[in-house]
């Protein structure tokens, strides 16, 4: 009973601590907070510790949670439309099913983040960290991921049509019937990817790397294969398109 009573004092205590009832203003401390279906629009969470918390089905359109941390926080079903997410911390989120369209996660760490079905549209993510996350049937249509890592992440049926994928590093992803259709995957790092049945038609895929990928069924038609490597480390020549020549 001891046991039992000083948990609960304590559990009591961080969340005091934390001020789960004070504004949302800069650097507010809502660490394990339950926020569920707040209304958050264009608030400034500028820097704000949002550890643990749980903002299912919150609406954070045109906020600002730039520096802010989300490690671990649950936003399933939230809309995130618009909101500026510059260097923000999503280590281990939960976004599942999340609305990003046009957001700006420009240096975003969202590694080992659950971002299933989320809609990550028109949104701005250079230079983000998304390895080891679950982006499975997520929709990063048009968006810019320019030096982004996505090193192991699971991508299948994951949707990139006309995502500018430049310098990105996406090693060892598993990407099983993934649409890249239209994308710019320039020096793309692709080794040891998992690519069955991939859709690559009329991408960009100049100075490439698949090496030791599975492209088994996967399509190239119209692809841009300028001196691509090819999973058989074979250099594809100048001015290929659709196949490696």
């Amino acid at each position: 009973m001891r046991i039992l009573a000083w948990i609960v004092f304590l559990s009591v205590s961080i969340s005091a601590q934390a001020g789960c009832d004070d504004e949302a203003t800069r650097r507010v401390n809502w660490a394990g907070c339950d926020k569920s279906g707040a209304k958050l629009q264009d608030a400034n969470l500028f820097e704000a510790i949002l550890v643990r918390a749980k903002f299912i089905k919150a609406d954070f359109s045109g906020a600002n949670l730039s520096d802010a941390d989300l490690g671990f926080a649950d936003l399933s079903h939230a809309v995130l439309a618009k909101t500026r997410m510059k260097k923000a911390r999503l280590v281990s989120a939960t976004l599942t099913e999340a609305r990003l369209n046009e957001a700006d996660l420009r240096n975003t760490r969202i590694e080992r983040g659950i971002l299933k079905k989320c809609i990550v549209t028109h949104a701005r993510l250079n230079q983000s960290h998304l390895d080891e996350s679950d982006l499975s049937g997520a929709d990063f249509s048009d968006s810019i991921l320019d030096g982004a890592t996505l090193n192991n992440a699971t991508m299948n049926q994951t949707k990139m049509t006309k995502a500018d994928l430049s310098n990105t590093e996406m090693r060892e992803i598993i990407a099983e019937h993934a649409d890249f259709r239209g994308a710019k995957l320039y020096r793309a790092r692709l080794e040891g990817a998992q690519l069955l049945g991939a859709d690559f038609t009329n991408a960009d895929l100049t100075r490439a790397n698949l090496a030791n990928a599975d492209v088994t069924d996967a399509k190239f038609e119209g692809a841009d294969l300028s001196y691509t490597i090819w999973p058989d480390r074979r250099r594809c020549r100048s001015g290929s398109i659709g196949k490696c020549e």
